[in-house]
């Protein structure tokens, strides 16, 4: 293993717009603004000054590893069953099947709006998100729940849309 001077790690807070001002930094018209949380981490990282050990005298003082608790022992909410590792042929198939969906960078463009459709569609009918939906607790995955959100949001409007055009209900996307 070759040793190098620099660490790198990634930091990741959100994935669309803060309205409230929290977190670390904020984009506004291109420019990168810090948020008050930016300089709280720059005073925190600053004051730890790390302290190097050569190999030779390092001394390890817990050589016996950790056994991992008993799945749903003792309070740990964990199913032994993983999910599915995504997919992206069967995600891009998926979408190519929809008869309704979102536009293709809605999720971009409008990310309150994103997640309150996604709200409400989930929260108006729960079977419409059946296939999405992903549970470490019971492990109970559904066939697209390693999609991305925008696709998964077009899975369940488009089994919205399904039920209530065979209802006669709706008559276009």
């Amino acid at each position: 293993m070759v040793q190098t001077k620099f660490f790198n790690t990634n930091l990741k807070i959100a994935t669309w717009p803060s309205l409230t001002s929290i977190g670390l930094v904020n984009i506004v018209n291109a420019d990168v603004v810090p948020e008050g949380a930016y300089t709280t981490l720059q005073s925190e990282l600053a004051a730890n000054i790390p302290s190097s050990t050569t190999i030779s005298s390092y001394t390890p003082t817990n050589t016996v590893s950790n056994s991992c608790p008993t799945v749903n022992a003792n309070g740990w909410q964990a199913s032994g069953k993983l999910p599915s590792t995504p997919d992206n042929v069967l995600c891009d198939c998926m979408m190519a099947s929809l008869s309704c969906t979102v536009a293709p960078d809605f999720a971009t463009n409008n990310a309150s709006a994103f997640m309150e459709v996604f709200g409400y569609v989930c929260g108006t009918d729960s079977s419409a998100c059946l296939g999405i939906q992903s549970n470490s607790t019971t492990g109970t995955y559904g066939a697209f729940a390693g999609c991305t959100t925008e696709q998964a949001l077009a899975w369940a409007i488009n089994q919205v849309y399904i039920y209530f055009s065979t209802n006669g209900r709706f008559t276009s996307c």
